[in-house]
């Protein structure tokens, strides 16, 4: 699909007056036009999940990815120009073949510059018949778990700085749990709030207390 339609076409769904959120989006496709007409959509959810895969340009390279973190940390820049406060995540594999500890730390080291607001952490699994199986050899499963519960204190921090930053938010309430209602913001917060009233399906404003479980605690304002 053209830009133009792409375009277009967003413009069209905003009007139907529903939270538009989008998927997986290459970073190809963040450009200055594309944000900046996302920024003007009324209904748009500013959460942006790009993958990643490696922080390491040597990395990305042997993964056959055709763009360097550099460029990555550019598209992120681009939209908290017109965001002010985005959801950003993104998809991180460790132990790549031939990974080394240099390469997992420029890893570590970029998504905490980054800052992103939740990662989501897969460790390599060899494939038969992958040219990574032909040329390379495969790192010891206990690396990469080591190398995977490292990311994922990380991964934890980070979500808890994005939340505590979050104050005042719209939440669409999905669904009932126990005693708490629960939804996303528009920029992915999931939110567990406690109310009397039965506030299911509804659209209701928010103020995040703290971190809690996979989310945060909020409160009705």
């Amino acid at each position: 699909m053209e830009e133009a339609d792409q375009e277009i076409l967003l413009q069209q769904l905003d009007k139907l007056g529903k939270r538009l959120r989008l998927s997986s989006i290459e970073d190809t496709l963040v450009d200055e036009n594309f944000v900046e007409g996302l920024s003007k959509l009324k209904n748009f959810c500013p959460h942006f999940h790009l993958s990643l895969q490696s922080g390491s340009d040597g990395v990305l390279k042997r993964m056959n990815r055709h763009y360097k973190a550099e460029d990555f940390a550019r598209s992120v820049e681009l939209i908290r120009k017109y965001f002010s406060l985005p959801a950003i995540t993104t998809d991180v594999i460790v132990g790549f073949p031939n990974e080394t500890e240099q390469e997992f730390d420029e890893t570590l080291n970029f998504v905490q510059k980054v800052k992103f607001s939740a990662l989501h952490i897969f460790q390599f699994s060899m494939r038969d018949g992958t040219a990574a199986q032909k040329l390379y050899k495969d790192l010891p499963s206990e690396v990469k778990q080591k190398r995977s519960e490292i990311l994922e204190s990380v991964n934890k921090k980070l979500k808890t700085e994005f939340i505590q930053n979050c104050k005042t938010e719209e939440v669409l309430i999905e669904e009932k749990v126990d005693k708490f209602y629960v939804g996303h913001s528009k920029n992915y917060v999931k939110c567990f709030i406690e109310s009397e009233k039965d506030i299911a399906g509804e659209v209701v404003k928010v103020e995040i207390v703290e971190p809690f479980e996979d989310g945060a605690k909020a409160i009705l304002i």
